[in-house]
């Protein structure tokens, strides 16, 4: 069975975001309801199986009645605002949002060690990217990634009313998806 990791960083976060809303200790809770072996102690850097946290992100988005990608949307927000304020602020300091998108392959990989971020086209104020190679079990959670993480992004760097649209969620073989989107902003 093939293994899904992401960096402990959307963790945090996300343990953050539903103690937040859920109350503490619901992060823990519904992970171990989840299978995952521990949920306490997180460490940013520290990778780990995506596939129970999506699990109790779905449980979470059912008890708020609030939809699994929207709830990916806000905790990759949070995420990019905490980190990319704080770790990468001086590459964000000098690259102008162009920039910053055209390193999307690179972000993924810091972030995700499964599938694929591709860029489509990047001219200024618009855009198009792609990712592939996500299970089903995760498509939610990684398309809402994409829209929290990337607006975020570009705002941080200077563009203004930066949004992400998925345009696109398309099988690629029996077990794994692919997402197209685009990011539209003002510079």
């Amino acid at each position: 069975m093939a293994v899904y990791q992401i960096k402990g960083s959307y963790f945090i976060q996300a343990k953050q975001w539903i103690d937040e809303k859920l109350g503490a200790g619901s992060f823990k809770r519904l992970m171990l309801e989840a299978g995952a072996q521990r949920a306490d102690t997180l460490l940013p850097g520290t990778w780990y199986d995506v596939l129970p946290l999506a699990q109790a992100l779905a449980k979470a988005s059912v008890q708020m009645k609030m939809p699994m990608e929207d709830l990916s949307t806000d905790i990759a927000r949070r995420t990019a605002k905490n980190d990319l304020t704080t770790l990468y602020k001086i590459f964000l300091r000098v690259a102008a949002p162009q920039r910053v998108l055209s390193a999307l392959p690179k972000l993924w990989a810091t972030y995700v060690e499964f599938g694929e971020a591709r860029i489509l086209s990047n001219e200024p104020g618009l855009f198009t990217g792609e990712g592939v190679g996500f299970p089903a079990a995760v498509l939610d959670w990684a398309c809402g990634c994409f829209r929290g993480f990337l607006p975020t992004a570009v705002e941080i760097a200077g563009g203004k009313d930066a949004t992400c649209k998925i345009l696109e969620r398309r099988p690629e073989s029996k077990d794994q998806y692919a997402i197209r989107f685009e990011v539209r902003y003002r510079r």
